[in-house]
């Protein structure tokens, strides 16, 4: 991210019960490459909104009320917002 200029950090991982990321509401997981992501179904677990990528491996989120998906970076802008 620092390389291309894009104003991101990275973090190191910690617990997804940890109180560290308690406070964050949404969950954001632009991967297609994950059959079945399970960040993305412990993010669901903890009642956070998710926003994913549109694809086959992602369909069986789609299903819950709390994630958006995108087809492209517009989409995630809107979804976003």
């Amino acid at each position: 991210a620092e390389k291309a200029g894009a104003p991101f950090t990275f973090h190191e991982g910690t617990d997804h019960a940890g109180p560290e990321i308690q406070q964050y509401k949404v969950f954001v997981n632009p991967s297609q490459s994950e059959v079945l992501c399970t960040a993305t179904a412990e993010a669901l677990a903890m009642g956070k909104v998710c926003v994913i990528a549109k694809h086959t491996s992602n369909e069986f989120f789609e299903q819950f009320s709390n994630v958006y998906t995108f087809s492209n970076p517009q989409e995630l802008r809107e979804r976003l917002q």
